[in-house]
């Protein structure tokens, strides 16, 4: 027996004998094959125009190719080679899904695949004030593709034609309504499909014990939440992560804030209401003069620099600074007020009762007749400076 073998471009040629029996030699039985090269060709095609840099590939050998500008392909088979002839381009689909090649002696042209380009689905993610949120990641599923959004919180997503799976968004710190979109066989692209983002609110305010607004509390939410300071009418709101667990705490120089903060767990919606009560000390009392009769216009002062006047019953309400430390003044023109001065310590509670008296001193006496009979509607005058008439006795008092 003998061969002859000879391999070029995927042919083969090969002879072979065989000597049969014993005795002189006889001609051989010659067994001849030929095997030749043949090509395989087609285009890909996306809506008649050619599609470049296609994949096509065919389960011999792992050959494979690429479309050129004019998605025109071209493949080297041997004659008996039978078997499928596939097409990948990313996502794209192609019909057909695959092309079935047969053993054959000739060229084969013509195989050509339709290539069907991804479906988008796009649409806007947006925060609750619709200011565009950017960087969020947007993932199909099911062999889609992902972006991020823009700096104008615009997305686009690539699916298979016919897809069918879910969109998910997906940035740290930050919830999603819908939290997902699903779709089933999609044939053509989905616009307008928008996210509203979440990062929860805590809101509420800080009111006085009469109910009034405190102006300039700081309110912190801590591990990674914001701060903000109330507005005039005690009003605050922060920001926090969704599925924040953490602490709110308030706080203002000269008060006491009840409660001092509040803790929250997983919070993935806006907490409102969350309110507060600021407390500063009082101190309160009346300034009278000897007759036990208020005393207007006193003047009640601390050291912090705030003050009060007394009102037409000579009653005095002046507020502290929460734990403060001074003293109180009470004075007036013309009058001695008794006592002066007090002083105080860590005040943490009202005080009342801290009264004051006023003295001022008079001049008194009897106008009379030559009979020593007292006159009536006498006009005593000190300088311009106070003034009495004398009653049906001639008596006058004047301070």
């Amino acid at each position: 027996m003998f061969y002859y073998n000879r391999a070029s471009s995927g042919s083969r040629w090969f002879a072979s004998y065989d000597r049969v029996g014993v005795g002189p030699p006889r001609p051989p039985n010659l067994k001849v094959t030929f095997e030749y090269p043949r090509r395989v060709s087609g285009y890909v095609n996306d809506g008649g125009i050619g599609l470049e840099g296609v994949s096509i590939s065919i389960d011999y050998q792992n050959r494979s190719t690429l479309t050129d500008p004019n998605g025109y392909y071209e493949l080297i088979v041997p004659t008996m080679w039978e078997g499928n002839i596939t097409a990948n381009y990313g996502i794209w689909v192609f019909e057909p899904n695959n092309i079935f090649c047969g053993k054959g002696l000739f060229d084969k042209s013509d195989q050509n695949f339709t290539a069907i380009p991804p479906v988008k689905i796009t649409g806007y993610i947006t925060d609750h004030k619709e200011d565009p949120i950017e960087g969020v990641l947007v993932s199909a599923n099911n062999e889609g593709s992902s972006s991020n959004t823009d700096p104008n919180g615009y997305y686009e997503t690539l699916v298979p034609y016919g897809w069918s799976g879910t969109v998910t968004p997906n940035k740290t710190e930050w919830g999603f309504t819908p939290m997902q979109r699903s779709y089933d066989t999609l044939v053509s692209d989905q616009t307008s499909q928008d996210y509203s983002g979440i990062q929860p609110k805590i809101s509420g305010y800080v009111t006085d014990r009469d109910g009034a607004g405190v102006e300039g509390v700081l309110v912190s939410a801590d591990i990674g939440g914001t701060s903000s300071q109330t507005d005039s009418t005690g009003y605050y709101e922060v920001t926090v992560p969704y599925g924040w667990s953490g602490m709110v705490t308030v706080s203002k120089t000269g008060w006491h804030m009840n409660p001092g903060s509040l803790t929250y767990t997983n919070v993935v919606a806006d907490q409102s209401n969350q309110n507060y009560n600021g407390f500063q000390p009082r101190i309160s009392g009346y300034v009278t003069d000897r007759d036990g009769v208020g005393v207007e216009g006193a003047v009640v002062s601390v050291d912090n620099g705030s003050s009060v006047i007394t009102d037409t019953s000579g009653f005095y309400k002046i507020t502290l600074p929460y734990s403060y430390s001074g003293n109180v003044t009470v004075t007036m023109a013309g009058h001695h007020i008794s006592p002066e001065i007090r002083s105080y310590s860590e005040i943490t509670e009202d005080i009342i009762n801290e009264n004051y008296s006023s003295y001022q001193p008079r001049i008194s006496g009897y106008v009379t007749g030559r009979n020593d009979v007292g006159l009536n509607g006498v006009s005593v005058v000190a300088d311009s400076v106070s003034s009495g008439i004398t009653d049906v006795n001639g008596y006058y008092e004047i301070i």
